[in-house]
């Protein structure tokens, strides 16, 4: 009887030692403490700084140089999407808290509207406000670093490099060209829920296809920020 309860508790205890091995070889995977797949809602402000000459028609059909020095180029509002993934470099996180990975998006949409304000350098007491709808859509790719200190808590940070199609609106004239963009940041996230901010940069020469005004005589800088609410799963 005695060397029957004894068989009983040895694989009681060995069976409780092989679970407790797997809940903890478990939870050092990266897959179960670090949600891989984000979707970024953003609200964003950019501000776009002309290097060289832009050109805009007059009635007559005349071009008329304006002054970079007497332009303002900054967003009343803009949104943006970013839906993308992280591909780890390793399958267990190290220090069991640290996960280095790659973050690639395939969608990255923004959307600017400007009122862009001009003073004439001939006659300085005329003014123009020109009405801007900037589009860009572009991917991104990186490197992310991912901090796991808790269960469902996580803190990430990434720079990406950006590579987008920007197009500038304006009444009856169109413009686009592609841009060299980065952008870096940081996110905070609890589950599912997070939330993150970000800086982004570039240039861009642009082409005009139609209309009165013309960009493509100047390079255009832009840079901004973006505040996000965050989706990841």
């Amino acid at each position: 009887m005695k060397h029957i309860l004894f068989f009983i508790a040895a694989i009681l205890f060995s069976a409780g030692s092989a679970f407790a091995q797997k809940s903890d070889s478990t939870s050092l995977q990266p897959d179960k403490r670090v949600r891989k797949k984000f979707f970024n809602i953003s609200y964003s402000s950019a501000k776009l700084s002309p290097k060289g000459e832009l050109v805009m028609e007059d009635y007559d059909g005349e071009p008329i140089p304006l002054d970079e020095k007497y332009i303002g180029m900054k967003s009343n509002w803009g949104v943006s999407i970013v839906r993308g993934r992280t591909y780890m470099f390793h399958r267990k996180p190290i220090a069991r808290i640290i996960n280095i990975g790659l973050d690639v998006s395939l969608l990255d949409l923004n959307y600017h509207q400007y009122s862009v304000d001009y003073i004439d350098t001939e006659d300085p007491s005329y003014t123009e406000t020109l009405q801007l709808h900037k589009i860009d859509y572009g991917w991104q790719v990186g490197p992310s670093i991912t901090l796991t200190p808790g269960r469902k808590f996580s803190i990430a940070a990434y720079f990406r490099y950006a590579p987008t199609f920007s197009s500038i609106y304006y009444e009856d004239s169109y413009m686009g060209n592609y841009s060299t963009q980065f952008r870096t940041g940081a996110s905070f996230a609890y589950g599912v829920i997070g939330f993150g901010f970000e800086a982004s940069f570039g240039d861009c020469k642009y082409k005009n296809f139609t209309g009165d005004l013309d960009l493509s005589s100047a390079k255009i800088k832009s840079s901004g920020y973006r505040v996000y609410l965050q989706f990841r799963w």
